[in-house]
């Protein structure tokens, strides 16, 4: 196996500007850019197998295309010369760094010129096809992963929309939780980052780094109390759990419930609509009297600890099919670099 460079693997075209040629609705023909498929096309641009390379922006991220289809004005199209298989140059293109040839001191790009210089190790159109068929198979594996982690992101939601929907709203958060917010110690980043530690540092919407003594040490709630993905609720938690030793700075309301279930609240709160409490400005917040006023389902606590049981054991599943996939990636690359450096020979 010997290295050959893009020039002699295959020919690269600039993409078109879509102006004119962006269809409205779904067609056959996929349009192309950096971050992969941004639309369709009302004709196509190229009629062959080839690979998208980013020429502007996020470099690291080609993208596989078939058929007819269109690249717009911000990427290339590299299409394979003779014995050269195109999903095989996908994948070198995917296990090659792309930014290495970077040469802007602004927004990344790539020249043409630096993109033909880049070296591959070829083998022959046999044995690129036996190691595009092991490959493919690591994508479907991953592929198949992916639609279960769907599903049961799915089934979450059902039941989740089941208990925000179906139940009545008259508890009000005040009612059955201790707010903890009067506990909150503020501190500055530059007098954080001198207490380095190994505690975990929470904000409004997740964690924000370390610090080295805890102010919580048990299971808590946070919600945002400005800066929250409030607008947001039904893509993105407006809640999230902590537990064990941990910090929280003052952009985040701390709840314990209190003769209520805690994971059941949690779900409860987690995608739930209260822009009906939050106050405007540059900076969306939720104060505290606000956040008492939040309803949640009444229902007793046999029944909250059946519901969030039931939820706790699919996103049990869902870990363990989100760790299956970072394995599988994992696994997934370094076959990658086994086989197209020709470390590894396939028979």
């Amino acid at each position: 196996m010997s290295k050959d460079s893009l020039f002699n693997l295959a020919d690269v075209y600039y993409g078109k500007s879509p102006n004119g040629f962006r269809s409205e609705s779904e067609t056959e023909y996929k349009m192309y850019g950096t971050g992969g498929v941004v639309g369709f096309a009302t004709k196509g641009l190229f009629a062959s197998n080839g690979v998208v390379i980013p020429r502007k922006g996020s470099l690291n991220n080609p993208s596989y295309a078939t058929g007819e289809y269109w690249v717009i004005d911000t990427a290339y199209a590299a299409i394979p010369r003779e014995g050269i298989d195109s999903k095989w140059l996908y994948y070198q293109l995917v296990n090659f760094d792309l930014s290495s040839l970077n040469e802007a001191t602004g927004v990344p790009s790539i020249s043409r010129d630096w993109l033909y210089k880049a070296e591959f190790f070829k083998t022959s159109y046999e044995e690129q096809q036996r190691i595009v068929e092991i490959l493919s198979l690591m994508d479907n594996h991953i592929e198949g992963v992916n639609k279960l982690i769907e599903k049961k992101k799915n089934v979450k939601k059902g039941i989740i929309l089941d208990l925000i929907s179906s139940k009545n709203h008259d508890t009000f958060i005040g009612d059955i939780a201790d707010i903890l917010d009067n506990l909150r110690i503020p501190i500055n980043d530059e007098e954080r980052q001198k207490r380095g530690g190994d505690v975990p540092y929470y904000g409004a919407n997740g964690l924000q780094g370390f610090i080295d003594k805890p102010l919580f040490n048990e299971p808590l709630i946070l919600i945002a109390e400005d800066g929250g993905n409030f607008e947001q609720f039904a893509e993105r938690p407006i809640a999230y759990r902590i537990s064990g030793p941990s910090w929280v700075n003052n952009h985040a309301h701390i709840l314990r419930a209190r003769d209520y279930n805690q994971d059941y609240l949690f779900y409860a709160l987690e995608h739930m609509n209260i822009l009906n409490l939050i106050s405007g400005g540059t900076r969306a917040k939720l104060n505290q009297g606000e956040l008492k006023k939040i309803k949640v389902p009444s229902t007793n606590i046999k029944e909250q600890k059946r519901v969030s049981d039931l939820i706790n054991l699919v996103v049990d599943e869902l870990s363990s099919l989100l760790m299956l996939k970072e394995k599988l990636i994992t696994q997934k690359q370094g076959l990658m670099q086994d086989l197209l450096t020709g470390q590894v020979k396939v028979s």
